[in-house]
Formats: structure tokens, sequence, C-alpha cells
């Protein structure tokens, strides 16, 4: 099987380049810059050197998937300096490159890697019913959802699994390591709401996850959040990250005036100096829901995925990891 790959040179996607390779599939990688493509050579994937927005770079994904028997579309955008971003990558991109599948691909599987951002926050500590619908809280959650939704309108000529995971982190993370850094630094994590129940998910498991539904000719589902097994509390994670830091972490409430505040002088930085900022008001409402769980039982029932990262484990790499590359 010949898997074509999007996000693979980002941090997701370096590890579900890992896993498609020790799978033994081959994998052909789009990516922009060649200067960023070196690992994925490493790995023995060909590299596409294009993109997903201007017409040559779809000539050269178009030309690509003629070789290819499946779509993994991991690259997507997680923060942005205007909101139109998101929709312009997270929704018109991914359309573009489902179209290209239907006209080109030699095979019709097409594996999405969503977020929870999509299906919005739930009622209760448990899964969130799959069939309640979804609410998404923020321009990125709209965003992912309607990038599902783009895949999903073309499923008549697509097999199409998406997967949903929640808070991704492991080595190669540059996000939310600012949590262990702040947690290094500070000995806090701070929280709007210190009560939040959250999903996390190691991203070796994550691409464990996708790389066996891109296996499959087809799912028995369509939509799958996946996660480590069990929720977490913040008090949870400051027990887990204090015993690995080996120093007394505690969970800090940031009042909600004051994480608004913050995130409205990051969005008026960002808009000042035409970056792309992850702290936003968007994000605020985000942390003030208090349950985001995503839950893993129909990926066990039907993708046979069973956790391996458990949270002690995964912050001890990802602490290795930071302070074995001077970023902790």
């Amino acid at each position: 099987m010949t898997v074509f790959l999007t996000g693979g040179t980002g941090f997701l996607g370096s590890h579900v380049a890992e896993a498609l390779a020790q799978e033994g599939l081959d994998v052909v990688a789009l990516a922009r810059d060649e200067r960023r493509a070196g690992r994925l050579r490493g790995l023995g994937a060909e590299v596409c050197l294009g993109d997903l927005d201007a017409a040559g770079g779809m000539r050269a994904v178009e030309e690509a998937l003629r070789r290819c028997d499946a779509v993994v579309h991991v690259a997507g955008l997680v923060k942005a300096a205007r909101t139109a971003d998101f929709h312009r990558v997270n929704v018109e991109g991914t359309a573009r490159l489902a179209d290209a599948m239907v006209r080109r691909g030699r095979g019709k599987r097409f594996v999405l890697v969503s977020s929870i951002a999509a299906q919005g926050p739930g009622d209760g500590p448990g899964e969130r019913p799959p069939d309640r619908p979804e609410a998404p809280l923020t321009a990125y959650g709209r965003s992912k959802l309607g990038g599902e939704r783009a895949v999903v309108a073309r499923a008549g000529d697509l097999s199409v699994t998406i997967i949903r995971p929640p808070i991704i982190y492991g080595p190669r993370d540059i996000e939310f390591l600012k949590v262990f850094q702040v947690a290094a630094r500070l000995r806090i994590l701070p929280a709007v709401d210190p009560g939040q129940v959250v999903s996390v998910i190691h991203a070796r498991d994550c691409a464990r996850a996708v790389t066996t539904a891109v296996r499959l000719e087809r799912t028995p589902r369509m939509v799958y959040p996946v996660d480590d097994g069990a929720p977490h509390t913040w008090t949870e994670m400051a027990a887990v990250v204090s015993g690995v830091l080996g120093k007394w972490v505690r969970v800090v409430r940031i009042p909600r005036w004051a994480a608004l505040a913050g995130a409205w002088a990051w969005e008026t930085w960002g808009r000042v100096t035409r970056t792309a900022v992850v702290m936003s008001r968007d994000k605020v409402r985000e942390a003030e829901a208090r349950y985001w769980v995503a839950g893993c039982s129909a990926a066990r029932e039907d993708l046979g995925y069973v956790p391996e990262v458990s949270l002690r484990e995964g912050v001890e790499e990802t602490v290795r990891w930071a302070r074995d590359t001077g970023r902790m």
C-alpha cells in the first residue's frame, strides 16, 4: 500500500510517518519546503514538494496521488493570525485534497485527523454520546468540523475514517510542552477551571490509531475519538509532573478576567505583527468548559486500538526529550 501523507514535517505527522514506515507501508509525503523534509527522506519516504493552496502545488499533489492507494491527512492549522485562515486551510484545503483523491487516486481510502474541538465539550466525565450534535466553541473547532464535513460529503466516492484526538503531547511538540516548561520554572500549572477534566494522548498512540485505520478498507463508523484510556484532572496532571520533575507543582487558578485580558493582548500582538498565536479568547472559552473527554471505546471495538503510553510514561519521555534538546 502506498499512502499519501500530509503534515509529515509537523509534530504529529512526523510520528505518523514513522508509524507508517514501521508498518512497511510506502509513504509519499507532502512538504512545502525541501529543507524540512530530511526526517521524511530518512524514513525512506518519497517527498512531494507542493501544497494544498496554490494551483502549482496542487498539480504536484494530483500527480503524486496517481501512485497512491490512500490519503492520511494530518496537516492543519492550529493557530492563525486571522480567523479566516482556519477556514482556508482546515476546510478548503481538506476539500481540495479529497477532490484530488477522487479524481486522481488509485485507491479511495481517506483518513482525516481532526480534533475533539470539532465536537465540543461534553456534559460529564464520561465519553460524549456519539449521536450528540457537534457544538464546537472556537473558530478552530468550527474549521475542523468543516473539514470533516467536506470529506464526509465525498463519502460516496471515498472510504472515509475520521480520527478525533484530544490534547496531543510527546517529543517534538512545542505547544503543550509549554505546560511542562511553566511547571519546571514556576512550579505551577495554571488553569481557568482547576476542576476541568480533559483527555490527552501521546503522539505515538495517536499515530498508531491512524496507521491502524488506514490499513482497513473501511471502518464500521466514520468518526473515532481516541485518547490514552482515561480522563485526567489538572490536579492529577500536576501530581504526575511533580513526580517526573522531582519538585512539587501545584494547580493555580487563573481568574477569567485575567485570562481574557492576556488573550486579548496576545491577539492584539498577533494582529499587529501578523503572527499566528495560540493564546486567544477562543482558548479561554475552551478552558472554561468543564469536560473535554474523548474516550476510545469505539476505536477499541472497531480498530483494535489499545493505548500503550500512560500519562506518567508519556510525561517522562517528553521531559527527557525537552531536556536533551535544551528546551527545558
